[in-house]
């Protein structure tokens, strides 16, 4: 995503990162992604929340896979798949 900036740099496409590990994926650790992939502000987004609210998004919202693990719906994984969200206006 990092390298998608610059050719979106004229237009008004946001990109947004969410975590799937909010226990681990803090805030801060997020700027320090942010940061480290020189996400340039107002155009790419470093996003976490509530870990229902955040695998609800995945596995319902986004249909990204989750795996078998021992939680009852599964746990979203690490993706490299884009979604691309449509402007609400």
């Amino acid at each position: 995503m990092s390298e998608l900036q610059k050719p979106l740099a004229r237009t008004d496409v946001h990109l947004v990162s969410f975590t799937v590990d909010p226990d681990k994926d803090t805030p801060e650790i997020l700027s320090g992604y942010a940061e480290k992939l020189q996400a340039q502000p107002g155009r790419w987004d470093f996003l976490t929340g509530g870990k229902s609210k955040i695998y609800d998004l995945s596995r319902n919202g986004f249909k990204l896979g989750v795996s078998d693990g021992a939680e009852e719906n599964g746990t979203p994984v690490h993706s490299n798949r884009m979604i691309l969200v449509g402007s609400s206006r």
